[in-house]
């Protein structure tokens, strides 16, 4: 599920949204394991995500918003 990487979205060159994967946050208590950035108007943007445990990074350029991405290793 990705728990534990970093989810940086940049939009014309600059960081736009940064957000760690997990799913709780305090006593039992959950959430969807998705991140959810508001863009705004624009249009496209790269992803980044940095995996845990130094198993990489994940890279995905002129990314269309207002949808659902799904990224795999």
């Amino acid at each position: 599920m990705g728990l534990g990487s970093r989810i940086k979205v940049f939009a014309d060159g600059k960081l736009v949204g940064c957000q760690e994967f997990a799913t709780g946050f305090g006593y039992a208590s959950g959430q969807p394991a998705l991140a959810h950035f508001g863009l705004g108007k624009v249009e496209s943007v790269d992803l980044e995500v940095t995996l845990p445990h130094d198993k990489g990074k994940i890279t995905k350029r002129s990314v269309k918003v207002n949808q659902r991405v799904t990224l795999k290793q």
